[in-house]
């Protein structure tokens, strides 16, 4: 069973408008945005898979770190006695298990040259440079996020910080929140992936950049962070 969920968001340039970016020290993202940065701003999507799991029809109980040792025991017994199927479901029970104890991550950071029907479907740019009229696609995965149980439920909430930083030293745009992510089902969802898209104008000063993302877990309040850098010239 898959989810599929689609955010855009269009940043015109109308001065009573939205603004591009937030401005963080000096008035450079004012002025980007004033000179057209990215065609005259973002055109933002994010396309969102979610995969569930699959499980037992009956459910499953939420995940328990105490339990790694007695799960193990259980998983080696059945092992022995080749009883298949009660070694893959307590197998699925200690990967729920292992999942929530590794640090939160983002992972498979990825210049794509096209949007991912799935998630995995991953077809590599050759490089990281780009000219005007481009798109800048980016694929990522957060893994080992937190589930909430409540009862039967597994939710997530998922928060993703973007930064678009200029030469090293110029946050070019910023939004705290330019994702915000809540789910829940049956199952938890571990196969998750993030896909990033921007058109890239002729307003943009040539030279290096940095995407920077920020991935906060609301439910363990862990937080990580991946950048890829590219460069763009006219």
């Amino acid at each position: 069973m898959a989810l599929t969920a689609h955010l855009i968001r269009w940043f015109p340039l109308d001065e009573a408008a939205v603004p591009c970016g937030q401005q963080e020290g000096g008035d450079g993202v004012r002025k980007f945005t004033n000179t057209g940065l990215l065609t005259g701003c973002f055109l933002l999507v994010v396309i969102l898979l979610l995969t569930w799991t699959p499980a037992s029809v009956h459910g499953e109980s939420c995940p328990q770190p105490g339990h790694l040792g007695e799960l193990n025991q259980l998983l080696q017994g059945a092992l022995a006695n080749e009883a298949w199927a009660e070694a893959a479901e307590l197998l699925e029970s200690l990967q729920r298990v292992l999942w929530s104890e590794v640090p939160l991550t983002v992972q498979n950071v990825y210049h794509v040259s096209r949007s991912p029907g799935f998630f995995g479907d991953v077809v590599q740019r050759p490089d990281t440079h780009y000219v005007s009229g481009d798109t800048l696609r980016v694929y990522a995965e957060p893994q080992h996020y937190h589930f909430d149980c409540r009862g039967a439920v597994f939710m997530m909430h998922l928060v993703l910080d973007v930064k678009i930083i200029y030469d090293g030293t110029r946050i070019v745009f910023h939004d705290p929140e330019f994702l915000r992510y809540r789910v829940g089902g049956i199952h938890p969802a571990r196969e998750f992936f993030v896909d990033l898209s921007f058109e890239l104008g002729p307003g943009i000063p040539p030279g290096p950049y940095v995407l920077a993302l920020e991935l906060t877990d609301r439910i363990s309040g862990n937080t990580a962070v991946a950048e890829t850098a590219f460069t763009f010239e006219h």
